[in-house]
Formats: structure tokens, sequence, C-alpha cells
């Protein structure tokens, strides 16, 4: 799980290293723009994922047999909101692209890629939904090898899809080629080897219409993406703050949040992990591994933040690698270096909601979550001093401020639901 979404990142991190050398300091711009768009229609589709194998998980440890289903259900739900925003998405481009970029200089590129984003949608709606599914059965080794394969595509074509006349929609397109093409052999190796994954041996295609339960891995996905919405809101507006000043600013912030995502994807990869665990054992009704579980993950979580903050101070040769410009290598270690704290934070309150979310508890810390980030933006807006400063503060004042709200709800959303574990009879 760790590597796979660590991959998962580095697409991201590649995707932004070419815009960087085939586009100069206004394709990082325009990288660091469409960002928060990326992000939430990733997001989105998470949040149908993460539901999904959650219950998923629980049905693989009580021994249910309609696994198969379950993952086709939620597929067609992908599907179909992929279809959906897709269309909304491009007729809304122009509308999306003022809000988001007041600099006239990159405002084509950025409605190039988020056209080419939108359309590709119902392609890439399936990714997280097939590799979440497969993760809850427990062989976490195809998410790595399905997402190192993507990697390699999207590293290969990427500039070619630039040079021969997308520009930076390449990278959108590309995106949604490689993913339809691996999506439909996942989903035949998920039917083919169902029975060995741990899904039953009933056939994926019959019910996948199942309204109700799309209500309910909703349900439980959607309160813990809502806490990553609102701060892809947030990064948004800082985004829109530092274009506001110049977009130098905005490329150097746009890598540094590249980076910091990438070191925190390590709290969510183990975070996610654990949830799978847990999930199974709740099916199970083992409490004693539920802990241990937590236990464990907590031990990692710490060391990996411990990990990144001597790391950070080093990471001038990495930012090197995206941009010759040293104006904007300059303001991306700025921000790096202001926002180390932020990481102990984002380590430990992943890995708390995620286990709330595997015990069903998630809904109220993730209100609270969700206001933290705005929190943060109010520190940004009010406080003083140059882009960086404000948009780097309300960073790290939203992080830590999530630590409190998921460290008080232990009691309540994770103990509380402890004592009510019973063993499963039979």
């Amino acid at each position: 799980m760790l590597l796979s979404g660590q991959i998962f990142h580095w697409i991201g991190m590649v995707v932004t290293w070419w815009m960087g050398r085939l586009a100069g300091s206004e394709g990082l711009a325009v990288a660091a723009a469409v960002a928060p768009f990326e992000q939430t229609v990733n997001v989105i589709f998470l949040a149908i994922a993460l539901g999904n194998s959650v219950k998923l998980a629980r049905a693989v440890g009580a021994g249910a047999q309609d696994g198969a289903q379950l993952i086709a259900s939620a597929g067609l739900l992908a599907l179909l909101v992929g279809v959906v925003l897709g269309m909304l998405g491009a007729i809304l481009a122009p509308q999306l692209v003022r809000i988001v970029s007041p600099e006239a200089a990159i405002a084509p590129g950025v409605h190039h890629y988020l056209i080419a984003l939108f359309l590709g949608l119902p392609a890439t709606s399936l990714t997280q939904v097939l590799i979440s599914s497969v993760a809850a059965t427990g062989f976490t080794q195809f998410g790595m090898a399905r997402l190192g394969l993507e990697l390699l595509v999207i590293a290969a074509v990427t500039p070619l899809a630039m040079s021969v006349g997308f520009g930076v929609a390449g990278a959108p397109v590309t995106a949604a080629v490689a993913a339809a093409l691996l999506n439909v052999l996942t989903a035949a190796g998920i039917s083919r080897l169902r029975v060995n994954l741990g899904l039953g041996s009933e056939p994926a295609i019959h019910a996948p219409f199942r309204p109700r339960y799309w209500l309910e891995i909703l349900g439980l996905g959607l309160p813990v993406q809502a806490i990553r919405i609102s701060q892809i809101v947030a990064f948004g507006i800082y985004i829109r703050m530092l274009l506001e000043a110049d977009h130098l600013s905005a490329a150097g912030f746009g890598i540094a949040y590249r980076l910091f995502a990438l070191m925190g994807n390590m709290a969510w990869a183990l975070s996610r992990a654990n949830a799978i665990v847990i999930g199974q054992n709740l099916g199970a009704g083992n409490r004693d591994r539920i802990v241990k579980s937590l236990r464990w993950t907590a031990t990692y979580t710490l060391s990996f933040a411990c990990i990144c903050l001597l790391v950070i101070p080093l990471c001038r040769p990495v930012v090197e690698l995206f941009s010759n410009d040293q104006r904007v290598v300059d303001e991306a270690m700025r921000a790096l270096l202001r926002i180390r704290l932020a990481m102990v934070g984002i380590f430990v309150w992943q890995m708390l909601v995620e286990t709330y979310m595997a015990l069903g508890s998630s809904t109220r810390s993730a209100l609270l979550l969700t206001l933290c980030s705005f929190a943060g933006v109010a520190a940004a807006l009010l406080g003083e001093g140059d882009p960086i400063e404000r948009a780097t503060r309300g960073m790290v004042v939203d992080q830590m401020l999530k630590v409190v709200v998921v460290c008080a709800m232990l009691p309540l959303s994770f103990f509380g639901v402890l004592r009510d574990v019973r063993p499963r009879s039979g």
C-alpha cells in the first residue's frame, strides 16, 4: 500500500516535471492552477473507492460471496459520476479558468488542460475503485504493479503528446488513454480471479445497479473526502492569492505542495492499509487485532514523519529538477521549510480519521476537520506577510488544528465503537 500510494503521487510529480521542462515556469504555474480541479475530481472518485473498500473488506472478513458484485456496483457508480462530471466540467471550463487564474498569460493553457481533464473523466473514473477493491482483499501488490505500469506509460508518452500539438493538455490526454486501457485489463482480471481473491463465486454482472449500496459507500467515503475537498478549496485560494502576485511564486508553491503531498502520502498509504486490516477484523469481530493494527500503524507513521522532517531541508536538488529558474526554486524551498511543522500534523490526522472511517464513526470528526481548513484560510487571509508566508501559515494552522480534533475524538470514535465489537459466531 505504501509503495502503491507513492507511485500514484509520482505520476503527478512526473507530469509536473514534464510541464516545467517543456513549458517552463508558465507550465509549472498551469500545473499549480489546475491542481485543485484534478484533486477535487480525484477525491470524489476516492470517496466511492474507499467506501466500497471498507464494505468489501468487511465482506471478505465475514466470508461473503458477492464481493465481485460489490466491485461492479461501485464501478458503475464511478462511471456514471465520471460521465456527469466530465460533461459539466467541459461546459463550465471557461468559468473555472476565471475563478482560479487571474493571470492572462497562463489562462489559455489552464483552459486547454481542463477541457482534456474533464473529457477524460469517464476513462479515469474506474481507476481508484478497481485498485482499492483488490487492495481490500489483501492483495496489495496488484495496485503497485498496476500503478507502476501507468507511471511508465505516462512518463514515456506525455512528452510526445505535449510535443505533437496537445501542449500542456498532453498530460491529461495521456492519463485518460492509459487509464482506459489498463482499467479494462484490470476489470477482466478481477472477474477471472474473483474466487482466488476471496470475492466469492457469484459473477460480477449480476445486479450491479444497487442504489442502496451506493448510498452506503458514499456515507462511508464522503465524510473523510469532505476533509480533503476543504483542503483543496484552501489550496485553490492560496494559489489564486499567489497568482495575483506573480506566476513564479505560484509555480514555486506548486512544486512545494507536490513534494509535501508526496511525503504526506506515506501517511495516507499506511492509514489506508490499516483501515483495510481494521475493516476485515471488524467483519470477523476481532477486537484485539484492531487495536494491534492501530498501534503498529502509529509507530510507523510517526517514524516516517520524523524522517520527512529531516529530509525537507535537503530537497533543493530535487526542486531544481523541476525548474531552472532560481526564483522558482527559492520560493519552493522557502515554502517547504515553512510547512515542515504541518508534516507531523498530516501524518497523525490521516491515520486516525482513516481508522474512524473503517469503524464507521468518521462523520463527526470529518465535519470538524473540514472547518479546520477554513480556519487555515482565515489565518492566511487575515495575517501579515508576503503571499508565500501567508499561504504556508494557513497550511500549518490547518494541519495542527486537525491533530487536536482527531485526538480529542479518540474516546468516542475509536474506543466507544470498539466496545461494541463482538466475535463473529461460526
